[in-house]
Order: C-alpha cells, then sequence, then structure tokens
C-alpha cells in the first residue's frame, strides 16, 4: 500500500486502497489483441488495427471530403451521420445532460491527461490551486489540474461522445474526424486540444471493453 515510512493523507489512503482492491491494469491498444472472443465474436478481437486506427491522429488526405478541419465546407447532415448505425438522433442537449457522481473522478483523470499535454502550449488551460482529488494522488507522472471554467466544455465534449458511441465503440472509419466535426461548437477549446480529449477517450474506452472481455472470459 505504499513505501517505507510513507504515511498518506486520508485521501490519499482512500485511492490507494480502491486501487488496491479493484487491481487496476494498464491494457494498452496493440496490434496483438490481449483478449479472445468469449462465445462471440468481438469486434475488439477481430478489428483490433481498425480500432487502433481510429484512436490515432487523424491524417490530413488528399481527397476533400475526410479533411480534419472542421472548417470545412462539407456538411454533414443527420441523414449522413444515421447511415452510420450508430446514434441516429444525436440531439446535443447539453441542459439535460450532468456528469454522473460516479464517474466524476474518472473524468477529472481524463482531464488531468488533457492538461498535462498542453501544459507548455496552453498554460491557461491549468488551474493554478491545489486540489485533493484523484487527479491530485494520480499525479505521479505528471497529470495537471485543468482549470475549472473550462469543464462545462469539456462536458459538452463527453455528451458528443456518449451519444456518438453510446457505451460501445461504433464500427466507422475516421471516427475521430466525426468527433471533431460535431464539436465543432465548442469554440473555447483549441481544436487540437479537442482532438486530443476524443483520442483519450477512444483510448480508455477500447480499454474498458478489453476489460469486460477478460471478465466475460473467466465467468
Amino acid at each position: 500500500m505504499g513505501r517505507a515510512y510513507d504515511h498518506p493523507d486520508p485521501i490519499s489512503f482512500k485511492y490507494r486502497m480502491r486501487q488496491f482492491i479493484l487491481r487496476r491494469k494498464h491494457v494498452l491498444v496493440s496490434v496483438n489483441p490481449n483478449t479472445v472472443a468469449f462465445r462471440s465474436n468481438s469486434f475488439l478481437v477481430e478489428g483490433i488495427k481498425e480500432l487502433k486506427k481510429c484512436s490515432s491522429p487523424v491524417k490530413k488526405r488528399d481527397t476533400e471530403p475526410m479533411d480534419i478541419d472542421v472548417s470545412c465546407e462539407n456538411d454533414l447532415t443527420n441523414e449522413t451521420l444515421k447511415e452510420k448505425d450508430c446514434i441516429g438522433d444525436l440531439n446535443l442537449d447539453f441542459a439535460d445532460f450532468t456528469m454522473p457522481n460516479e464517474e466524476t473522478d474518472g473524468f477529472e483523470y481524463v482531464l488531468g491527461w488533457v492538461a498535462a499535454k498542453y501544459k507548455h502550449k496552453y498554460p491557461w488551460l491549468l488551474s493554478l490551486e491545489k486540489k485533493d482529488n484523484w487527479v491530485g494522488c494520480k499525479d505521479w507522472g505528471g497529470l495537471q489540474h485543468m482549470n475549472d471554467k473550462f469543464s462545462d466544455s469539456f462536458v459538452k465534449l463527453e455528451e458528443i461522445f456518449r451519444k456518438r458511441h453510446s457505451d460501445q465503440l461504433c464500427e466507422e472509419s475516421q471516427a475521430l474526424m466525426w468527433l471533431v466535426k460535431l464539436a465543432e461548437h465548442v469554440q473555447d477549446i483549441p481544436q487540437d486540444v479537442i482532438q486530443f480529449y476524443f483520442r483519450c477517450r477512444i483510448h480508455f474506452r477500447v480499454r474498458e471493453l478489453n476489460q469486460k472481455l477478460s471478465l466475460q472470459k473467466t465467468i
């Protein structure tokens, strides 16, 4: 639970105990799958290369329609989105969406990754206040606290991700580009930060689904 002569404060002990109980493992997205299909042909096993491609940076293409620039002239209508067989009705009513309390720590953890990534390029994204939360417990690798005034904007990005992919991942090409296009109305966050946030969410969703498959295999 800790090093010699290490006396954690109560909140650090709480998170260390939770980490010990949950036995958290860091599963990376790789070409070689770390799970096998159980009673079904899972797209995580069959299409792991495609998922890795979805979570990779979007490269600019020579063709006009698939440019990552959200200011492109191509109008992605609701009819086009429905053809993807994901979530047909993307009615983004942000007033009705709130982050569940039990998921707040995980959400702040993802924001900690984003803030650490751009702490030099966009220092105004960081919070100057020291907080006793999940990021504060996990900041051994350099995680940073996101400025609270941008929290609402990232909640909007989270709603876009959830309504686009639900609790799974859509089997679609260039998933990152579609998410960035849907978030073009979020003006107070730079586009490269938005893109990195969605990359993190895709990565963590793949890891979550891999862990569920591993759990099903042991049942």
